[in-house]
């Protein structure tokens, strides 16, 4: 191959790359039912600064090993104006099961149940256990990453009303399985 052509498949390469990192920049108002079966629409939220979205799947170390730390996360800034949820997008119609697993985390914390997948597709959601900073009001992802100091990071960012300084974060988990769409 010439080093041109080599070149151009290159940049064609980067320029879809980019397009792919930012196709959940904007997903729009979207609404899902909890595993208790309250609807959650993220308009509701427009007054709050984020809606914390940390995704959630029976049996997975990686969340389970932190829901100690965004509980904690929950209870400083809860009054701040961020809302904090998780999001069940592993599509198996498992509302009660989740429900249990909840439980069993010792958490008053609703899982959003995105049964059809539609949601976690436009949001681009690919690991268990990462953590999306959702803007209810421009209905755009503000962060992307594990729970932790990145996180709270992000959050102080948002707070004092500027931009994330880092607003993706990448991390290691189970990856998400997504149904063959027809």
């Amino acid at each position: 191959m010439s080093p041109v052509n080599f070149f151009r498949i290159g940049m064609l390469s980067l320029l879809l790359l980019s397009q792919t990192c930012n196709a959940a920049d904007s997903v729009g108002d979207f609404s899902l039912p909890d595993q208790n079966g309250d609807t959650h629409r993220m308009s509701f939220y427009v007054d709050h600064v984020a809606v914390a979205l940390l995704v959630q799947a029976n049996g997975d170390r990686t969340v389970a090993g932190s829901m100690s730390a965004y509980n904690a996360l929950k209870a400083r800034f809860d009054r701040q104006g961020f809302e904090f949820l998780m999001i069940n997008p592993m599509g198996l119609n498992d509302s009660d099961a989740v429900r249990q697993e909840v439980l069993g985390y010792g958490v008053d914390i609703p899982v959003l149940m995105d049964d059809s997948q539609t949601i976690s597709r436009a949001l681009n959601i690919t690991t268990i256990g990462e953590v999306f900073l959702f803007d209810p009001k421009t209905f755009t992802v503000k962060y992307r990453g594990p729970v932790g100091a990145g996180l709270e990071q992000a959050i102080y960012d948002l707070l004092s009303g500027g931009r994330v300084s880092k607003p993706v974060i990448v991390m290691d988990g189970a990856p998400i399985l997504y149904k063959e769409r027809n």
